[in-house]
């Protein structure tokens, strides 16, 4: 099957890595198993769900390491740690880039006399859990890639 160069335009192959005429790499794009999303067959994982994409040489391991910092510089094991233990203080937000949450909480818990912090403790040690468990690319979309102030 014949498929058109995206630098030069001439038809090559499908089968090509480059383009014989002027050199350019050939991107292909592949769809998401789990969403069906349309990215980029050299990703290591679809950006919308975070599933791994089979075809990427580099193992799950090495790419959904919980300490590891992803494009954000962000690491969701530095987060979990902070929400599991100064959660009730909100340090894990102003961490995540979330400033107005971790001010809110702060206020809140000192406006109620930290009573509220029982609460705040409660729904952290909830998100240091979900934290855990999800992979490098839906924690960057559900905690710092979203537009929400206060992400839960």
């Amino acid at each position: 099957m014949l498929i058109q160069c995206n630098e030069c335009g001439n038809q090559i192959s499908d089968k090509a890595t480059t383009c014989p005429s002027c050199g350019a790499p050939i991107e292909r794009n592949i769809y998401c198993t789990k969403c069906g999303t349309l990215y980029n067959e050299k990703a290591t994982a679809c950006p919308s769900c975070g599933t791994y994409n089979p075809n990427c040489p580099s193992p799950p391991s090495a790419i959904d390491d919980l300490f590891s910092s992803g494009k954000s510089g962000r690491s969701r094991g530095i987060a979990a740690i902070l929400a599991f233990f100064f959660g009730a203080l909100g340090v894990h937000y102003f961490y995540l880039g979330k400033n107005s949450a971790g001010w809110i909480i702060l206020v809140v818990d000192v406006l109620t006399c930290f009573v509220a912090a029982a609460v705040f403790s409660i729904m952290s040690l909830i998100q240091a859990i979900l934290m855990l468990t999800m992979t490098q690319v839906q924690f960057e979309n559900r905690y710092i890639n979203t537009p929400s102030k206060f992400p839960f």
